[in-house]
């Protein structure tokens, strides 16, 4: 998150003192040398007086309220969200709450195993997840199994891929990936480091990518799910 993203969202907080936390904001817009003092910040209260405040504490603050935000919308689609294990497990049944989970999951760290349940209608929204994967620095285990995906999903999915350093095991069995999504995904993969594991037994990718995914895998010590 960039001072500016903190800056902006700290008028919205809430559980804290509103006008205190826009009056930060505001500074760290323009961060100020002379009302810097190693890690704390001059701010001035309404009633004049001039206070001193950690930085660090609001950031953990901020990110508390993100996880509450995604036990709340997991809660509203009657998921599971394990904390300690870092595993969701959640059914999507309308665009509504695809974008407000997806929207959760984007800003909240800690999230290392996604299962997903797309109804047919939500996934017209994956676009939201591939967004949300670009900025997630935790997710290592993404399961998909099943979710209605085709071509043109495949390969917004293989974008993030290409980049992502965090990702171990993937699961897209059971899905309508054909030639063209199969070859975004070999294609992300001959530059992802860290992805062991993808699962696309009951897609139809043919052989030629099949087989070049394998021995791609292989040679790396990697697994593709028959």
């Amino acid at each position: 998150m960039t001072q500016q993203d903190l800056a902006n969202y700290l008028c919205d907080f809430e559980g804290f003192e509103g006008v205190e936390l826009c009056q930060l904001g505001s500074f760290l817009k323009t961060l100020e040398e002379e009302n810097l003092l190693g890690n704390l910040y001059q701010m001035t209260t309404l009633d004049g007086h001039v206070k001193r405040v950690c930085l660090d504490y609001y950031r953990v603050s901020y990110q508390e309220t993100q996880t509450q935000k995604l036990r709340y919308v997991v809660k509203l689609t009657l998921g599971e969200f394990d904390e300690q294990l870092g595993r969701i497990e959640i059914s999507l049944k309308s665009s509504f709450a695809t974008a407000e989970v997806y929207n959760a999951f984007r800003e909240a760290k800690g999230v290392l195993e996604l299962i997903i349940d797309l109804s047919w209608e939500c996934t017209r929204r994956i676009g939201r997840l591939v967004e949300a994967l670009k900025t997630n620095s935790t997710l290592t285990t993404w399961d998909l199994n099943s979710n209605f995906i085709k071509d043109d999903r495949a390969q917004a999915l293989a974008e993030p891929l290409r980049t992502n350093s965090t990702l171990i095991s993937l699961n897209l069995k059971n899905n309508s990936i054909r030639l063209i999504g199969g070859q975004a995904l070999a294609e992300a993969r001959k530059t992802n480091t860290t992805l062991t594991t993808l699962g696309l037994m009951g897609n139809f990718i043919g052989d030629k990518i099949a087989q070049t995914l394998f021995v791609a895998l292989k040679t790396t010590r990697r697994d593709i799910v028959p």
